[in-house]
Formats: C-alpha cells, sequence, structure tokens
C-alpha cells in the first residue's frame, strides 16, 4: 500500500480508515468524481436515487 499526493480519480481504489473503527481499513473503487451523477438501476434496487457528487 503506498500514500500518494496525487489527486483521487475515476476508477482508482482507495483505502481509507474506517471512521467508526478506526482499526478497520475501508476499501473502495472511485465511480464517480464532482459534477458526475449518479442514477441506481431501477431493476436491481429497491429505490431509484440520484445523487450529486460535490
Amino acid at each position: 500500500m503506498t500514500s500518494s499526493i496525487r489527486s483521487a480519480g475515476f476508477g482508482d481504489i482507495v483505502v481509507v480508515r474506517n471512521p467508526r473503527n478506526p482499526e478497520k481499513l475501508v476499501v473502495k473503487r472511485i465511480v464517480a468524481t464532482e459534477y458526475d451523477h449518479i442514477f441506481s438501476d431501477p431493476a436491481r434496487s429497491f429505490s431509484s436515487i440520484e445523487v450529486d457528487i460535490k
């Protein structure tokens, strides 16, 4: 695992400490960046929401 100075972007994988349990790590892939819109697939979800990343 390395620490990067550059900004994370679309497709990057980030590892951060869990804010609720700092002893654990959380791993996530970035699927949207600022000004992107995310839509859930109603066929695969119980609800449909739009989230603006700011």
